[in-house]
């Protein structure tokens, strides 16, 4: 886990996904604006979650509700 760092989220300009590990991504809308996804699978089905806007949320904060999400979905 941890392919992202905050200097390289800081210079990304091309939207689109990016993907730091286990499951979470940067999804890019522009240069300083996107979201957290947490991409789970649950019941046999793929969800995206969402963990909040680029500018609300830090990397290390999109990591820590990525791992909260994933045990509370591995608990039902």
């Amino acid at each position: 886990m941890g392919k992202l760092t905050a200097l390289k989220i800081k210079n990304l300009t091309e939207p689109g996904r990016y993907p730091d590990g286990d499951g979470l991504f940067l999804e890019l809308n522009g240069k300083g604006s996107g979201r957290w996804l947490l991409r789970v699978q649950s019941n046999g089905r793929r969800r995206d979650i969402g963990l909040g806007s680029l500018k609300g949320v830090s990397l290390a904060d999109a990591r820590d509700a990525a791992f909260v999400t994933r045990k509370k979905i591995a608990q039902g």
